[in-house]
């Protein structure tokens, strides 16, 4: 079986590394490209972050993004360079998969064609392959440490397909 190609945003990772579950996307994926942009902001410290070692992760593949042309078009839409990056990315790579969170970045993503989940979606496809036991807790932290926003809605429906 051939995994889908994945990219991934900012976002996902972020949550990932605080929930110290960044090594589980090697086993869902086995491969995850990021774009440049991204890398040097996982890199870098945040108020709730330390710096995210990438050389700890060989299966976080860094990339750059060429399409100047589309480049232009996906910065009109009101996203961060992070999201940008990593849209484009995933159309240059005809990807199988997008991580982002963001609600426009998810928007703009699933208009262009592309397939897009979060943090949420990677979580239920990790407790699918019994990778975690349960979703709950993680929610629970990523909204109690970090405030992470997640839709009520959102929650209710991973939760329900989850079966907890």
């Amino acid at each position: 079986m051939t995994l889908p190609i994945v990219i991934s945003d900012t976002s996902p990772l972020r949550a990932l590394q605080h929930l110290d579950l960044v090594v589980i996307l090697r086993k869902l994926y086995d491969r995850v490209y990021i774009p440049d942009v991204v890398a040097v902001e996982l890199n870098r410290a945040q108020r709730r972050f330390p710096g995210l070692d990438l050389s700890a992760f060989p299966f976080l593949v860094i990339e750059t993004a060429q399409d100047q042309k589309r480049l232009a078009e996906l910065q009109r839409k009101r996203l961060d360079a992070g999201e940008v990056q990593a849209i484009l990315l995933a159309l240059e790579k005809s990807a199988g998969l997008i991580l982002i969170d963001e609600r426009m970045g998810r928007r703009v993503a699933t208009e262009m064609g592309l397939h897009a989940v979060g943090v949420l979606g990677v979580l239920l496809q990790a407790k699918q392959q019994a990778l975690i036991s349960a979703i709950g807790p993680h929610i629970i932290r990523l909204q109690k440490e970090i405030d992470f926003h997640l839709s009520p809605a959102l929650i209710r429906e991973v939760l329900r397909i989850a079966q907890e």
